[in-house]
């Protein structure tokens, strides 16, 4: 039973209560930091919200970026403010006024937490505060760590991964007999593999790293292709010079800008590509090298519409494709090298509007008047076998780079029909020049070539030299004639511009020039090989910058201006039988050399 009092007594308060409520009377309240005091008729504001921020983790130099859960029940979070509170400073990537917590992971030496510190403030300055723990978790030094393949090991314990770890995105060993690369799967996050001139056939490692944009395994032993099929974010890819012939597994990377599977003398291995229909929706492609395989079609390469490089064919005769209609297309390629040897309308290339620089091997072609469209082409090397009429090329007056003639391969050598040259008379703006291995006698048209730096004659016909008389920018001179060869240098007094000189006869001995004075002032000389019938020297005592001396087969006796030579490195004086043996051993001991090439025999003191 409830007692009398008790009731008197909570009814007394009651109404105090309530007299104090009426009259507005203030009771001690808390607020969060920053409200302001209560005014009648108004609500306190409730201070913003933090959620527990759970502790997070990223290993180090990767991208962190955390997004809290934050909430204002009776208004608006108007700022966010991170700060670092411990831990290994963080600088890269860090913005202290962001919503999320985003950094770039700093690099540790071993596990390491870092604590930030999450102020917000809502419309009515109020605030609330909370930390949140980040673990940066380190990578293992590659130092620590016994890679199964010797050659592996060999290059990821070199000085160049010295201070690298298993966080690298980038492995390149070149040349290191490398035969299993399974021990790939150690790294997480490659980007980029290089295994140039290695041992390597199986690429199954490959397969689980599907991050890899770049793969580059040119000479190898690589057949199978399989294991890349799922890489579809490869950009790059470089095969060139192993055994592959199915392009197949590469039918689905359509985001490849740069593939290679050219076959050259560097290999061993050749790839027999015949077949590059697998490429088909490669029209991202902007470089696509594959001189060196037989194809069988062009046609799929009609929609790489995006190719600056293209390279194709075989530089020895094949069974080429005839038809290059499909490269009428392609007209944003800066660069082409079509070696062809079937095809004999070149009119396709009349609509590359883009190109700069041409190279066609052709053992049929020989109408090359599609050639002359070309104005903007600055580079054209033109090895056509049964080639005559070179006129159209006289159109072609923004060439800087020119090579005519034949060529040579593993197989042997392809000479060409060229006599005529008169056309280089307009190609005034010509500063290399080549011609080889063809029936070209008469030069007398590069005379206007002015700005002419480097000259090469290789295996022509006989040579006058004196339209090279007023080529005074030349600093590249070789002359090899195949008949009637050189018996006077004079025409060279004036080239005080060389700085390498090749007078050679290939062991033929037609060369018969004995005067080298027009040599005497030509202080830029570096590398000097003159094959002839030189007795006297003293004109190259003023050659000082000299560091390479071929003089085989001359009729030298006297060497002592090569004393004053103090710069030279190589030496030959081979075939030159009547030289002091004292003054040969005196040269040996006197001059650095690293290489000396001395007559068979010499005549005793």
């Amino acid at each position: 039973m409830i007692s009398t009092r008790l009731i008197k007594t909570t009814l007394i308060i009651s109404s105090i209560s309530i007299i104090l409520s009426a009259c507005g009377g203030g009771g001690g309240g808390s607020a969060s930091s920053g409200s302001k005091p209560a005014t009648p008729g108004a609500t306190t504001n409730v201070a913003p919200n933090i959620n527990d921020m759970p502790t997070q983790s990223i290993n180090e130099r990767a991208a962190f970026s955390f997004t809290p859960t934050v909430s204002d029940s009776d208004g608006t979070v108007n700022e966010y403010k991170w700060e670092q509170i411990s831990g290994s400073a963080v600088t890269n990537g860090f913005v202290h006024s962001l919503s999320s917590l985003e950094f770039i992971a700093p690099e540790v030496l071993k596990d390491e937490v870092l604590t930030f510190k999450l102020t917000v403030t809502d419309d009515d300055n109020a605030t609330a505060s909370k930390n949140v723990d980040v673990t940066i978790k380190a990578f293992t030094n590659l130092t620590e760590i016994n890679f199964d393949d010797n050659g592996l090991n060999q290059c990821l314990h070199s000085s160049h991964y010295a201070e690298k770890d298993l966080g690298i995105v980038e492995v390149s060993c070149h040349g290191y007999g490398i035969q299993s690369i399974d021990d790939l799967e150690k790294f997480e996050h490659l980007i980029q593999v290089d295994f140039t001139n290695n041992s390597i056939a199986d690429l199954s490692p490959l397969a689980e790293h599907v991050a890899l944009q770049s793969v580059w395994l040119p000479q190898n032993n690589v057949a199978d292709l399989s294991p890349l099929s799922g890489l579809s974010n490869l950009t790059g890819l470089n095969i060139a010079n192993n055994k592959v012939n199915d392009l197949t597994p590469l039918s689905a990377l359509t985001k490849l800008e740069q593939f290679s599977a050219f076959n050259d003398s560097q290999g061993q291995n050749n790839n027999d590509i015949r077949d590059i229909s697998p490429l088909s929706a490669a029209t991202n492609l902007k470089l696509l090298w594959l001189v060196g395989n037989s194809l069988q079609s062009l046609e799929p390469i009609r929609n790489m519409t995006n190719l600056n490089s293209l390279t194709f064919g075989q530089l020895d005769p094949s069974s080429d494709t005839d038809d290059i209609s499909p490269l009428a297309q392609l007209t944003n390629l800066n660069e082409l090298l079509m070696a062809n040897h079937n095809a004999t309308d070149l009119m396709p290339l009349a609509q590359l509007n883009s190109l700069n620089k041409l190279t066609i091997y052709s053992s049929k072609a020989t109408d090359i008047t599609p050639l002359a469209q070309l104005k903007q082409l600055t580079n054209l090397h033109l090895f056509t076998t049964n080639l005559v009429d070179t006129s159209p090329l006289m159109q072609l007056t923004q060439l800087e780079k020119l090579h005519v003639g034949g060529y040579t391969t593993s197989n042997g050598w392809y000479d060409a029909k060229l006599e005529n040259v008169s056309f280089l008379e307009h190609l005034v703006l010509l500063k290399e020049l080549s011609i080889g291995l063809s029936q070209v006698s008469n030069v007398d048209s590069i005379a206007q070539l002015n700005l002419l730096e480097s000259f090469n004659y290789d295996r022509n016909k006989g040579l006058d030299l004196t339209p090279l008389a007023g080529l005074t920018q030349l600093r590249t001179l070789k002359l090899w004639p195949s008949e009637n060869g050189i018996s006077d240098l004079t025409a060279l007094a004036n080239l005080n511009n060389l700085e390498l000189l090749f007078i050679q006869d290939g062991l033929l001995e037609i060369n018969t020039f004995q005067d080298i004075s027009a040599l005497s002032n030509k202080a830029k000389l570096t590398s000097l090989v003159l094959d002839g019938e030189v007795e006297d020297l003293t004109p190259i005592n003023g050659l000082i910058n000299l560091e390479l001396l071929h003089l085989s087969h001359n009729q030298i006796i006297d060497v002592d201006p090569i004393f004053a030579l103090e710069k030279i490195t190589g030496l030959s004086l081979f075939g030159n039988d009547g030289i002091s043996c004292a003054d040969l051993e005196l040269l040996e001991q006197s001059l650095a050399l690293q290489n000396f090439e001395k007559p068979e025999s010499c005549v005793a003191n």
